[in-house]
């Protein structure tokens, strides 16, 4: 799943709405041990989209491989 948000205030208000997203997640499953890992790819300049996905993606396998319920921004 891919989410997009645009003109954020801050870096830490998008950190703070995914960990909303990982806990309402994880409050919707009754059953089960389920989380939500999440990678960030935060844009500062116009670029081609698959250049984000693939950001967003290898922050994505960098929260994963932290363990359940990761945040990651991508860091260059």
């Amino acid at each position: 799943m891919y989410i997009y948000i645009k003109d954020i205030p801050s870096v830490d208000f998008v950190y703070k709405k995914c960990q909303r997203l990982s806990n309402l997640v994880k409050n919707i499953v009754e059953h089960g041990d389920f989380s939500v890992s999440i990678g960030i790819a935060l844009v500062y300049e116009k670029e081609p989209y698959d250049a984000i996905f693939q950001k967003a993606d290898i922050a994505l396998y960098q929260a994963k491989s932290m363990g359940k319920a990761q945040i990651i921004i991508y860091q260059p």
